[in-house]
């Protein structure tokens, strides 16, 4: 699977990226150099939101997450899709030799949104948390590790007593606490797992969806044997 240029939409563009990213493409230098480039076609920093232009199309047809939630609002579509990308940049252009200027002006737009400055969790604005959550695995934040300790303090005050949370959409928060890799995650996800198990026979959405999610829950559940870690010995 090769970076198609041609994709003038948003949102396929972030759904080709992390398929690229999912199948463990290998990109070679100039591949990387040539995503860096166009993807910056997309950002003025004037434009709303965190600068990115979402096109009409985008708007019309909507989004999906990765694992498969559908985005549904302005807010959601601008905020998800373009942490997205700058989570791309951080993982293609890890030195930032050419998007240094952006991520800090992005970074600077951040830091007065109501999802990373008030822990806002109306509507989509958990969906935009955890996106951010996610961007700050891969980003040089320097108080970002004590932000994704927060947040797993925060979905854990969500819970809702049946292995999912209130307000966050359940196969994305796995996935971002799956990639953060802390004890505190671990014991989310710990929670999480029987109803990981439960729905693993009901996963009913298009490819590649569907398969994320299942591959997603095989990992979770894998994750327990394989670390020998037993949901009794960690704060469930």
């Amino acid at each position: 699977m090769h970076f198609e240029p041609s994709r003038n939409s948003l949102a396929e563009l972030v759904e080709h990226l992390n398929e690229l990213e999912w199948q463990g493409q290998f990109l070679l230098s100039a591949q990387r150099q040539e995503i860096v480039k166009y993807l910056m076609q997309f950002y003025h920093e004037e434009n709303e939101y965190l600068g990115f232009k979402v096109s009409a199309a985008d708007f019309t047809y909507g989004a999906r997450m990765i694992t498969g939630e559908r985005l549904h609002t302005q807010l959601g579509l601008n905020y998800v899709l373009g942490l997205e990308i700058c989570r791309q940049f951080q993982l293609i252009d890890g030195f930032q030799v050419e998007t240094t200027e952006l991520i800090q002006a992005v970074n600077q737009k951040l830091l007065d949104r109501c999802f990373v400055r008030d822990d806002c969790l109306t509507g989509e604005c958990a969906h935009s948390l955890l996106a951010f959550w996610r961007y700050l695995i891969t980003a040089n934040w320097l108080d970002g590790r004590e932000r994704i300790d927060h947040y797993v303090q925060l979905i854990k005050a969500q819970r809702d007593g049946n292995g999912r949370w209130n307000h966050f959409p359940f196969y994305y928060t796995l996935m971002v606490l799956f990639e953060s890799d802390t004890p505190q995650a671990d014991a989310e996800l710990a929670y999480a797992l029987p109803a990981c198990l439960r729905s693993r026979d009901f996963i009913a959405l298009p490819e590649p969806y569907a398969n994320r999610r299942r591959a997603l829950v095989q990992q979770v559940d894998k994750m327990f044997s394989t670390k020998q870690v037993q949901c009794s010995s960690l704060e469930v």
